[in-house]
């Protein structure tokens, strides 16, 4: 009878999973595909926010229904977090889909900054939203947000995890988005002063500077970034200017270096008066950054795992996929999705001959979110 009672048991379990995963995979496919209208955002949707004490959390879910699901996100490196439009229609599809999602904005991120201790007011976030769930919970990652992803991926309460557009090494990423690595393809200049923000202690100047440039850049990211069309012909140099006008002379050359402009014509990458070149300074700050290499977390973790990477990413490029793949040998089960379908920011419609490749890989991006989701 106990035997009898276990196979009821499952009989009845695999069915409402299967059924769960089904709806949410289904309405996805209506808000994520190429078809669909990208300035349409889901309705039905409660979304509250918490501060808990220095991070922010944001919890999207599907109003007046019960979550099939709970989802942990670990956005990419982004000033606004979830308050960023295409973010924002991203969790509210997720939620529309029946998927109670968390969303957790490392302090950093505020400043456009990789902070270490921010690992551990993310873990402080997770907490929160485990207890705050009736089941294991999926993890997800954006971008950067991979390094936290798989810090709590390792964690027997998560259920799964999908990293899209992640990283095996940070040193390559940097390089590859400033033009020093050896790989080949566009890259996104108006993401280029993240990377001297992120090692501008390195260039050998006074403190004050390095808080003044800081924050020029910062500035300067907050009214390029979303503009798509400034990305192109050097569109982005007159806002670059614009900015340059509130800093001293004598941090102009490095200020444009970090936008992508040069100083003397207006267009392409000038040599700065800093101490320390780019490059230098990159290798300078490795010590600093250690904790940003995932091995260690990454060997840790044992769910479910999907990685998705777009193979236009101007950011990071898709050969970190691969990378990333080789340090996860116990993940349960692990699936890699290279797509032409999403970039780094943005999407894209796949030409006809790439079209049925392209859809089984979305098919598949669609299996990773409905798993991690609903179990």
């Amino acid at each position: 009878m106990a035997i009898l009672s276990r196979l009821g048991a499952v009989r009845s379990y695999f069915p409402a999973t299967l059924l769960a995963r089904t709806q949410v995979a289904a309405t996805l496919a209506g808000w994520l595909g190429p078809w669909s209208d990208e300035q349409a955002a889901a309705r039905g949707v409660l979304r509250q926010h918490w501060r808990l004490g220095e991070i922010d959390v944001t919890v999207y879910r599907p109003d007046r229904r019960q979550p099939l699901g709970h989802v942990f996100v670990c956005p990419g490196l982004h000033f606004a977090g979830a308050n960023e439009p295409k973010m924002d229609r991203f969790l509210r599809a997720l939620a529309a889909a029946g998927v109670q999602t968390t969303c957790a904005m490392p302090p950093g991120f505020r400043s456009l900054r990789l902070v270490a201790s921010d690992l551990e007011t993310t873990r402080r976030a997770f907490e929160w939203a485990v207890a705050r769930s009736a089941g294991r919970i999926g993890v997800m990652s954006i971008s950067f947000g991979s390094r936290f992803a798989l810090e709590l991926a390792s964690d027997p309460r998560c259920g799964g995890l999908l990293c899209f557009g992640g990283y095996a090494s940070w040193q390559a990423a940097m390089r590859f988005a400033v033009g020093l690595g050896p790989e080949v393809g566009e890259r996104d200049p108006l993401n280029r002063p993240v990377v001297f923000g992120q090692v501008a202690e390195h260039f050998g100047l006074d403190p004050d500077d390095v808080r003044t440039l800081r924050s020029a850049w910062l500035r300067y990211c907050i009214r390029t970034w979303g503009r798509e069309p400034l990305k192109r012909q050097g569109r982005h140099v007159p806002v670059a200017r614009s900015e340059a006008e509130t800093l001293p002379s004598h941090l102009l050359p490095l200020f444009l270096e970090g936008c992508a402009v040069d100083p003397a014509c207006g267009a392409g990458v000038s040599a700065s008066t800093a101490p320390t070149s780019l490059a230098a300074a990159i290798d300078l700050a490795a010590p600093a950054h250690q904790w940003l290499d995932p091995r260690a977390s990454a060997a840790r973790v044992t769910c479910p795992t999907w990685l998705v990477h777009g193979v236009d990413d101007d950011v990071i490029p898709v050969s970190q996929v691969d990378a990333l793949a080789q340090l996860l040998p116990n993940a349960q089960t692990l699936q890699v999705v290279r797509t032409g379908l999403y970039g780094h920011t943005a999407g894209a419609r796949p030409t006809l001959p790439s079209l049925a490749a392209e859809l089984r890989g979305f098919v598949k991006v669609l299996q990773g979110f409905a798993s991690i989701a609903a179990g």
